[in-house]
This record gives structure tokens, C-alpha cells and sequence, in this order.
């Protein structure tokens, strides 16, 4: 039989190896009990849940105790599926917006009155904004509700963050103002108002400034496929109106200079105006002016029939704010 050799070597091999296997063993329970942040987890998450991140669902009440009005049936819910089920003919202008669900609900009181609540959940606070300027009615009178409202034949109309609802009566009886007034006090209380204006549109100076004239455009503006993410105000100067836009990404410039190629082409150019150091481009489309310019990366526009010196003072202010904002 051969004769055995006790390879010393080996042993230390084998036990050197095996030496660290504790310390792995620790470092491994140590990272499994940390919190982790990888692929799976993020900051926002951390940080609690968006204000952005809303439900796409209303509950109404079912009841209007104080008017006397009771939900007819259960919500009803639509998506992008169904939403022609509920406003054929007109679930495309909500889908440019980005339309994510509407929560409706009827509700009758005892005299025969009737009211309908529609509310729109969009994918955002602007496009919530851009729906309800779309469909705001020149005739109404402007409320203090939401973000901005109006009332107009009897019916109202708010946005408020991402939500655009609408609330309309009929049957013209009593009682159907106590319900509009109530489901408008619920509503309220179901949807949160932003904890702060939007920044976009508090951007445009405030004197002279039309009530409830804001709007966006998330794409197509003025008619153009190459501008979008735009918002408006109007101002009131020499008895006329004047719409001011403002477009502000890395690709303002751009779109500046292609709309002025657009206009060039479409409408009657005039020569550019020095206002307070910045060239304003000028043009007369159907008889009205359309002004524009750059600061930095913001592209602005004022349209209207209001006479030169107003349009020039307005510019004045609108280059003010573009320059302040620039310093702060």
C-alpha cells in the first residue's frame, strides 16, 4: 500500500480560504438590512407620494341633504375606451389634452330638478387648464372657486389641478341653486387645490390683466404644428384686447425663428422694433399686430388691434419680467 503524506500546505490553503466566509456572511445581512435605493425605489418615493399623483376617480355623495337632491344612480365611470359612450362627437377635443377618466353622476330632487356633474381627471395641472380655456364661454360671469371658474346660463365650470369639472342644472325649479352650490362645496372638499400657483402664469405681469383669461396649448398653437407647450393671458389696453403668449424650453429660439419664417410667408411683415434693447419682430395678419421676441430661452408673443403705443408698453413690461427672471 502506498504510504500517506499529510500535505501541511493544503490544510493552510483551505484555512485561509474560509477565514473570510464570516465576514461575507455579516456584510451581507448588514446590506440587506438597509433601506436600498436602486432601479425599484426612487427619491420621490421616499419623500411620500406626489401631489401629482391623483386618483382618476370622483366619489360623489349620494345624497344633497341640504337641497334635497339624491344621486339618480351610481357614478359612472369612462376612460379612454368608452369615452365616446358619454360626449360622442367630442371625446377627441379632450384626448388632446390628455384625458385620463370622467366620473359622472345625475342627481334629481323631489320637484323635478336635475343635475349633472362631469368630472374630467386630465394627466395634468396645464392641460386641466387648456380644456376649460377651450370651452370657456365669452358670456359668463368669473367666480372665485378652484383655480379659476366661471358661471354662465345657469351652469359652472372650474379647474382645479389636474380636474375639470362641469355642473349643470336643469328643470329651472327651486332648490337646484342650494344643489349646485352644495355639490360645489363637496367637490371642493374632494379635490385639493394646489398648494401654490402655477409659477407659468404667474409669470406675466399683473397689471391690466383680464380675469380668468389664462389658457395652454399643449401642441398646435396659432395654428402651426411646431409650437406647443404654450401658455396665455390677455390684457386690456386702449379699450381693445391683447393676447400675450409664452413658450419657455431649449427649443424657444427655434420656434421663434420658424414662426417668423411662417409669418413672413403668410402675412405682412413690418420692421423690427428696438423695445428696451430687445428687436421685437413685427407683423399685421387680418388687421391685427402680432409681436415677438426672445429672452434667453423664453420666446414671447403679443397679438391684437390695440394701438401701437399700448403694444409697446406692454412689451415693455413683458421684457421687464423676462430680465428679472433671468436675475433671480
Amino acid at each position: 500500500m502506498a504510504k500517506k503524506y499529510d500535505n501541511r500546505a493544503a490544510r493552510w490553503l483551505r484555512l485561509v480560504l474560509l477565514l473570510p466566509l464570516p465576514i461575507i456572511a455579516f456584510l451581507l445581512w448588514r446590506s440587506g438590512d438597509e433601506t436600498r435605493r436602486g432601479l425599484f425605489e426612487s427619491a420621490l418615493s421616499a419623500a411620500g407620494t406626489p401631489a401629482t399623483i391623483l386618483p382618476s376617480k370622483l366619489y360623489l355623495p349620494a345624497h344633497l341633504p341640504g337641497a334635497g337632491f339624491n344621486m339618480a344612480d351610481t357614478s359612472q365611470y369612462y376612460d379612454k375606451e368608452n369615452l365616446y359612450v358619454k360626449i360622442d362627437g367630442h371625446d377627441v377635443a379632450f384626448f388632446r389634452f390628455g384625458f385620463v377618466s370622467l366620473t359622472f353622476a345625475a342627481y334629481a330632487g323631489e320637484n323635478g330638478g336635475a343635475l349633472d356633474v362631469y368630472a374630467y381627471r386630465m394627466d395634468r395641472r396645464e392641460n386641466a387648464l387648456g380644456v376649460y380655456a377651450a370651452e370657456r364661454s365669452d358670456d359668463r360671469t368669473n367666480l372665485s372657486v378652484a383655480e379659476a371658474g366661471y358661471e354662465s346660463g345657469g351652469a359652472l365650470f372650474f379647474y382645479c389641478g389636474p380636474w375639470y369639472v362641469q355642473i349643470i342644472p336643469s328643470g329651472g325649479v327651486a332648490g337646484l341653486a342650494a344643489a349646485t352650490r352644495e355639490i360645489l362645496d363637496s367637490l371642493g372638499r374632494i379635490i385639493p387645490v394646489p398648494a401654490a400657483p402655477s409659477a407659468a402664469l404667474a409669470w406675466f405681469p399683473a397689471a391690466g390683466r383680464v380675469e380668468n383669461s389664462d389658457g395652454y396649448f399643449p401642441d398646435n398653437a396659432f395654428g402651426v404644428d411646431f409650437i406647443g407647450d404654450v401658455f396665455t393671458t390677455q390684457y386690456r389696453a386702449g379699450g381693445e384686447l391683447i393676447t400675450v403668449f409664452r413658450q419657455r424650453s431649449d427649443s424657444a429660439v427655434a420656434m421663434y425663428d420658424r414662426y417668423c419664417n411662417f409669418l413672413a410667408a403668410n402675412a405682412e411683415p413690418e420692421d423690427a422694433k428696438n423695445v428696451a434693447g430687445v428687436a421685437v419682430a413685427r407683423y399685421i395678419d387680418y388687421g391685427e399686430r402680432i409681436w415677438l421676441f426672445t429672452i434667453d430661452d423664453s420666446f414671447i408673443g403679443l397679438t391684437g388691434s390695440a394701438p401701437e403705443d399700448d403694444m409697446k408698453k406692454l412689451a415693455n413690461e413683458l421684457i421687464a419680467a423676462g430680465q428679472r427672471e433671468q436675475t433671480e
